[in-house]
């Protein structure tokens, strides 16, 4: 016997793996292809569409507190304006804001 080959370890081949599928690559759901040129570029769009979705979401909720901002000030206008009149009248004097 060749002592080079006693030193090596053998494995045995492994049992019932032998057809195994291989795995498809995923990114949010959606499989990826094989070629890691087309791979990247489909990330790369998948992750633009996810960006571009949150930003719009973010920019639609500051566009509602901005809304409610906006209501409260003119609430708080009025109630300014309803204040102030009796102390101009009492007082003889225009008082601006």
């Amino acid at each position: 016997m060749n002592p080079a080959v006693d030193n090596k370890k053998i494995k045995p081949a492994a049992k019932g793996r032998s057809h195994k599928k291989p795995e498809v690559a995923k990114y949010h759901g959606v499989a990826l292809p094989a070629d890691a040129t087309q791979r990247r570029r489909l990330r790369n769009k998948l992750s633009a569409q996810v960006h571009r979705k949150r930003k719009q979401d973010a920019l639609d909720t500051a566009k509602q507190e901005v809304e409610g901002c906006d209501v409260v000030v003119d609430k708080l206008k009025v109630q300014l304006d309803d204040v102030s009149s009796p102390v101009c009248d009492t007082l003889g004097n225009v008082v601006t804001w």
